[in-house]
């Protein structure tokens, strides 16, 4: 993991969540994803390029939570062309678990989506020498995600990108912040997006010995939809990077939970 804002997905959901109420909610029907037309913004999006890559494909879904909620936002999810994300006919197979699993876990803070919208990317000779330096980059190296994503319509927002390599992270309102003033480039263009590759995401909790609940996705979520940071605390909960000694002891306090604080930071989000 990054040091900036940084993060860490998981397959199955199972368990018990905690609302902001800090009221148990029972695992029940999952959120469900219902194919709409998308609308003029993202419809325009089709076939724009960009420096390093190209939209090639734009699908849009419609959200039923699975709680009630308070507040509900539209959410973009840009994905690599031909990369593992893409294994099955859709983003929304290929990610069939991760997804309703994160907006769970943010319903529990009756935070909810109204659409969620695919971006397919495709990158050109150029980008695809990026995304390799980034892949093989000192996560203290100026972020290369600046320089590939640096003209994303800041209007997508907030976003996650799924690639095949790279870290997980994200450039929350502090990330942006603290690395401006280091590197001198107007940074805040890539602010409010995440990162979730492959590599990292694939197997995640199986490696980590994390709680069923936790969510990598949600994790990196939670730095942007609410400028979240790592909490180090022997409690289980979604933003935890508890270090007490085993791998076990640490990935035991990763779960998909959330304090009342942290939920009202949540609702409380703007993006900037």
């Amino acid at each position: 993991m990054r040091l900036l804002s940084l993060g860490m997905f998981a397959f199955i959901f199972t368990g018990v969540l905690t609302g902001a109420s800090g009221a148990e909610t029972k695992a029940g029907d999952p959120p469900a994803l219902t194919p709409v037309a998308s609308p003029p913004g993202v419809q325009a999006l089709l076939g724009s390029s960009y420096s390093f890559f190209q939209i090639t494909e734009v699908k849009s879904y419609s959200v039923t939570n699975a709680l009630p909620t308070r507040r509900t936002i539209d959410l973009y999810l840009a994905i690599e062309v031909g990369s593992p994300w893409l294994s099955g006919d859709t983003p929304v197979d290929a990610l069939s678990s991760e997804i309703p699993k994160a907006i769970r876990i943010f319903n529990t803070c009756a935070f909810g989506f109204d659409q969620i919208h695919f971006l397919y990317l495709t990158y050109n000779a150029a980008g695809a020498n990026q995304l390799s330096q980034f892949a093989s980059s000192s996560p203290y190296d100026p972020p290369f995600e600046f320089a590939l994503y640096q003209d994303m319509p800041a209007s997508l927002r907030p976003m996650v990108i799924f690639n095949r390599q790279g870290y997980a992270e994200s450039f929350n309102l502090d990330a942006i912040g603290n690395l401006t003033p280091i590197y001198n480039v107007p940074i805040s263009r890539i602010q409010d997006i995440s990162f979730v590759p492959s590599d990292t995401a694939f197997g995640y909790n199986a490696r980590m010995l994390t709680q069923p609940s936790f969510s990598l996705l949600a994790h990196e979520m939670a730095h942007v939809i609410g400028n979240l940071e790592h909490i180090q605390i022997p409690t289980a909960n979604l933003m935890n990077v508890y270090q007490s000694g085993s791998t076990q002891e640490v990935g035991q306090a990763m779960s998909g939970d959330l304090d009342a604080d942290q939920c009202q930071a949540i609702l409380n989000w703007a993006s900037h």
